[in-house]
């Protein structure tokens, strides 16, 4: 059983509530144990800043997580707050504190949560984009300076040699993707259009156009030589530094007069995420070629296609050449679908949990849809044939893919992107074989 949700809820608070199980035989009790992704606490108290501290970056260097405070460790009984004190911290202070503390700063937040009648204090933590978070100044035993807390299932302990490595690994993937990206950009642009922008010392170098303003813009502009803005309460702007000369141009000759679309990265999760949130992007074409040169052809290709007016002859001959993925996806287009995993009828408790979530899913209750985590859930949507898009369920995958991919292990993250080729199948591939080419 869930804990009680609210459409209105922020996705935090509501991503929350699906780990959160309330205990069948004690509705004031949690079923759900902490885990890589949770923290129960029983009482909040500033006085151990350091011991939730080193959970949050423990979090951050993982999948993020919740520090719940309110929940009793064994049995995980709701006792709620009992105090004044979750609520009157000053927010401003754990930032400070947590920022002089952790480099790269962490990105939490704060929030109450009312479950089976018990309120509830969070600190929700985001997964760090840039990892590994380093303690920089240590606070007592709980902090030492240079440590790098993970979070394991149910614990926040010094980081171990294999997920330092992984960590470590990703970042410099993440140098490199961004550098490539980069570089990329400027081999479409041409290196005499490009200019880099100095966002630390505020210089435009490599460029020789220069930059022209509008005399409608100019007359907006504020300019000074370096520095920052200061505002009436106090807040300060940074500003760049303006090094040359500024040339007012009628704004008439800045009108565009054609537009040109340039190309962009796009990744297997851009792949997902387009479809579950159902987007029209204008470059459907470069979405359906991407997910042909991913190293799993299990990608949403139907919905793309039908985006960019590409019916079977013009998405055939797309594929055909693009070399890696032409096998796989000409089977797919010629009949061969997702094929359903888990079986449904065996008398087995993981067949009987995916039957659970299957008839969630049919009944559109988004509390059963991760009733049984996340593997029963993309085991189920292979078995699941709606006839229209489920608003609920795409959204939920969204979120789980947004958030959560990258985290799972390699297998559950195979099941996911069968669970969205799956739904991509039955919820676009008859009206796509209908279409004409445009």
């Amino acid at each position: 059983m869930a804990a009680d949700t609210t459409n209105e809820e922020a996705p935090l608070a509501r991503r929350l509530r699906r780990l959160l199980r309330l205990d069948a035989k004690y509705p004031g009790r949690l079923s759900s144990r902490e885990n890589s992704r949770l923290e129960y606490k029983e009482s909040f108290n500033w006085g151990s800043r350091a011991r939730y501290a080193r959970t949050m970056a423990a979090f951050a260097n993982n999948v993020g997580g919740f520090v719940v405070f309110g929940v009793k460790d064994s049995p995980r009984d709701l006792v709620g707050l009992a105090s004044a004190g979750f609520d009157r911290i000053d927010t401003a202070k754990v930032a400070g504190y947590l920022n002089s503390t952790f480099a790269p700063e962490l990105a939490w937040e704060m929030f109450a949560l009312e479950v089976a009648g018990m309120r509830l204090g969070v600190i929700a933590v985001e997964p760090a984009p840039a990892k590994p978070v380093i303690c920089v100044k240590g606070d007592g035993k709980e902090l030492q300076e240079a440590e790098i807390y993970y979070r394991y299932r149910g614990r926040s302990e010094r980081i171990r040699y294999p997920e330092l490595e992984r960590l470590i690994g990703d970042r410099l993937r993440q140098d490199r993707e961004a550098f490539m990206k980069h570089l990329r950009r400027i081999d479409r642009l041409g290196p005499e259009n490009v200019g880099v922008l100095d966002l630390a010392g505020g210089d435009l170098t490599g460029s020789e156009q220069g930059l022209l303003l509008g005399d409608d813009l100019v007359s907006e502009l504020r300019v000074i030589r370096e520095g920052q803005l200061v505002e009436a309460d106090g807040t300060g702007t940074p500003t760049l530094r303006l090094v040359g000369d500024v040339h007012v141009v009628d704004s008439e000759t800045l009108r565009p007069v054609r537009t040109v679309v340039r190309g962009f990265a796009i990744g297997e999760k851009d792949i997902m995420l387009g479809f579950l949130l159902q987007e029209s992007p204008d470059s459907g074409v470069e979405y359906v070629r991407q997910a042909c040169r991913e190293a799993s052809l299990n990608m949403p290709i139907y919905h793309f296609a039908r985006v960019a007016g590409m019916g079977p002859k013009g998405l055939a001959d797309l594929v055909v050449g693009e070399v890696r993925g032409r096998k796989r996806l000409l089977e797919r287009m010629d009949g061969a679908t997702v094929i359903p995993m888990g079986s449904l009828g065996a008398a087995t408790m993981s067949s009987n949990q995916r039957l659970e979530v299957l008839e969630a899913l049919e009944n559109d209750e988004e509390d059963g849809f991760l009733r049984h985590g996340t593997q029963r859930l993309f085991e189920a949507i292979t078995h699941y044939r709606p006839v229209e898009a489920p608003g609920k369920l795409l959204k939920v995958l969204a979120d789980l893919v947004q958030a959560e991919f990258e985290g799972l292990g390699s297998n559950q993250r195979s099941m996911c992107r069968k669970a969205v080729a799956h739904l991509d199948e039955v919820l676009n591939r008859e009206a796509w074989a209908q279409m004409e080419d445009s």
